[in-house]
């Protein structure tokens, strides 16, 4: 009974922040779009516009949940829950201060969190065919073609992280950097085509082909309403604050600094370096909200043609060299 009552608090542990984090992300966006094109955000509900999200999501909760006629009712049901808990499943096994993670991984925190994020596009691909849409549909096809696309590259050029580290766990990972180098400094081509893929992996222009207001009519969640759509709503952000979190852990070292001969306090030690994370989350939340207000989205073909003729061998040049040099080091050492 008490391991249930632990799993519980765990899981409000995960769910709360991840759906407070999500609320003032939109609100960020809002405003940081609304600076580069000189314009008003939100700024009537609460003070500087800051209680705007919540009255978004009230307005959510409170709108009628329609299900379509020809649609597969129990799917319609069923796929937002599914997005959103994928998305929230991701965040635990992100280690915040001092190696702390609210579930195990045994060492393999990467491969799982690669693997669960990628289950994700089922929810997708159940969602445009269970509308019986044909913008859904098509809107679920471009999602999953461009995923499993960028997916490919996305993991090799991870590769050269899990080279370099020698290591799987997010932990280790964190802490080869703060003993050596940042792995930014290293693997700086490679940082720059994951921030390409993961731009794409979390359908943001100029890559959200899938769900293009002019052509597809909001994609694959077009015919979800109320509570439905802000499942789909929350996973798709949760996954910007994921990968966030993700790249700090990969090339920015995370949260681990050498602090504990100037800062003897543990718990004002923990608050510094959840300071310094949030501060560096927001910054490239920020570079995510710039992203979508200079640049003009790409055609279909256009994104796949970045991929699989540019990005992909790009990804395997590098790897390979890495590998190389890697294997040299080791034997002339």
């Amino acid at each position: 009974m008490s391991n249930l009552i632990l799993l519980l608090i765990n899981i409000v542990l995960i769910i709360v922040p991840v759906l407070v984090s999500v609320a003032f992300l939109t609100l960020l966006e809002r405003k940081v779009m609304a600076a580069i094109q000189r314009r008003r955000g939100p700024n009537i509900i609460g003070f500087f516009g800051m209680l705007q999200p919540f009255a978004d999501g009230l307005k959510l909760l409170t709108k009628e949940f329609n299900i379509p006629k020809r649609s597969f009712d129990i799917l319609v049901i069923i796929t937002p829950m599914l997005s959103l808990l994928f998305a929230c499943t991701c965040f635990s096994l992100i280690p915040f201060v001092h190696s702390f993670i609210f579930f195990s991984a045994n060492n393999m925190s990467a491969l799982y969190i690669m693997a669960i994020s990628s289950l994700n596009l089922y929810s997708i691909i159940m969602a445009g065919w269970a509308s019986k849409s044909a913008y859904a549909f098509l809107g679920s096809l471009r999602a999953s073609a461009q995923f499993i696309s960028y997916e490919v590259s996305l993991t090799l050029n991870l590769m050269g992280v899990f080279l370099i580290s020698g290591s799987f766990d997010l932990s280790e990972i964190m802490y080869i950097q703060e003993e050596t180098i940042p792995n930014i400094f290293v693997l700086f081509p490679i940082f720059i085509l994951y921030l390409v893929g993961i731009i794409s992996e979390t359908n943001r222009t100029p890559f959200d082909l899938a769900e293009a207001e002019s052509e597809l009519v909001a994609g694959y969640g077009v015919e979800f309403s109320a509570v439905g759509f802000a499942y789909f709503f929350i996973a798709e952000y949760g996954s910007i604050i994921l990968y966030c979190m993700l790249t700090l852990s990969f090339f920015f070292s995370g949260t681990f600094y050498s602090l504990t001969s100037i800062i003897q306090s543990p718990i004002v030690l923990n608050l510094f370096e959840n300071l310094i994370f949030g501060f560096k989350i927001v910054l490239i939340l920020i570079f995510f909200c710039y992203i979508r207000a200079t640049y003009a989205r790409y055609r279909f073909d256009q994104l796949m043609k970045l991929n699989w003729k540019n990005l992909l061998l790009i990804s395997l040049g590098l790897d390979l060299y890495l590998g190389c040099l890697m294997y040299l080091i080791k034997i002339l050492t």
